[in-house]
């Protein structure tokens, strides 16, 4: 994603079609286990889902922890007129604004 938050795609997979003597572009597995996709170890077909695993992996400090499940918890309310804008979401994402404490939400259980 770039800085206005915008997903780039940075590769199709289409190198894997080319003779090794044709491309610089090394297709091989790169990475430690635990952050590339266990499908690479397998021996298994790559495909896109393997780039969805590793976005899945990222690190994070507690403070942010605590702040993406917060949104989350707004973001899931039963009650569409307690959600936020998604612009209001972004903004408390990133810290621009404070955001308060979820109400609880609705157990699952007793929509079923």
């Amino acid at each position: 994603m770039d800085e206005n938050r915008n997903a780039k795609v940075s590769d199709f997979g289409l190198a894997k079609l080319m003779k090794p003597d044709e491309t610089k572009t090394f297709t091989g597995i790169r990475g430690m286990r635990g952050y590339v996709a266990p499908v690479w170890h397998q021996k298994l077909p790559v495909t896109v889902k393997a780039d969805v695993y590793s976005f899945g992996v990222e690190e994070v400090e507690a403070k942010q922890l605590e702040r993406i499940i917060k949104v989350a918890l707004w973001c899931i309310l039963d009650e569409p007129s307690l959600r936020h804008s998604m612009k209001k979401v972004l903004l408390m994402l990133e810290g621009t604004v404070d955001i308060p404490t979820p109400p609880n939400p609705t157990s699952f259980i007793s929509t079923i």
